[in-house]
């Protein structure tokens, strides 16, 4: 899963689909094949959808990635009861303001009963910022 959060995450910075899939050492095709799939999340009309839903709980969780040797992290949001991706962001660095910032979009975006997130210091700190 997380080659393809990788894949995912590069196609988000902009990177071509042929060059995602030397870096990751994977076929063009199964790089297109996971970015199609992960489409509805990534397109502002998948967003617009999303935001008519009240949604009773979202989890939401980063991960660090490596792209051209730097490090970058990967936000996602999940809807827990449809196993579906509402929100993916790739920030340059993981810290409050990152998390608040990506924790707005997401309660922008849909009505959400129950936010599930770790114990990160990121998220304690972003909660003392108004999110």
């Amino acid at each position: 899963m997380e080659i393809k959060l990788t894949a995912i995450a590069m196609y988000l910075l902009s990177s071509s689909l042929r060059r995602i899939a030397l870096l990751l050492n994977v076929g063009k095709s199964t790089v297109h094949y996971w970015i199609e799939k992960f489409k509805d999340s990534l397109e502002s009309e998948g967003k617009k959808e999303v935001k008519r839903l009240v949604i009773a709980r979202v989890a939401v969780d980063e991960t660090v990635l490596k792209y051209n040797g730097m490090k970058c992290y990967l936000f996602a949001a999940l809807d827990v009861e449809r196993n579906k991706v509402i929100h993916l962001k790739v920030y340059p660095t993981r810290n409050a303001l990152t998390a608040y910032s990506f924790l707005k979009e997401v309660l922008r975006m849909c009505e959400v009963e129950e936010l599930i997130l770790d114990k990160g210091p990121w998220y304690k700190c972003s909660a003392t910022l108004g999110c």
